[in-house]
């Protein structure tokens, strides 16, 4: 059995790291294409600001519960493996002969 917290903490660590990683590139992308100087006062934009901030704390949290949900799938079918079974195979022995023992 697996710690589903530790799954669940480190699931959203790594999701948190690639929003920090992605989500300002994409929101930069985004002012890019879609402010001009007229534009910057526009809440479109400030919402995607808001969004880019918003975005890795959000993002972490659905990591999270990924985590936790998969490392109790996990715990759920690994927890209980299946048990060996046993297999019975009649082998064939030759009978030993008058004639030609040793």
């Amino acid at each position: 059995m697996i710690n589903v917290f530790l799954v669940a903490s480190v699931s959203a660590v790594l999701h948190g790291a690639m929003a920090v990683l992605f989500v300002p590139v994409m929101s930069l992308f985004f002012l890019a294409q879609h402010a001009s100087l007229s534009q910057l006062n526009n809440p479109i934009t400030e919402n995607a600001m808001v969004l880019a901030v918003i975005a890795p704390v959000a993002w972490a949290a659905v990591g999270f519960a990924a985590g936790a949900f998969m490392g109790f799938v996990w715990n759920m079918f690994a927890g209980a493996p299946i048990k060996p079974q046993i297999v019975r195979m009649a082998v064939p022995i030759r009978a030993a002969s008058q004639t030609s023992a040793a």
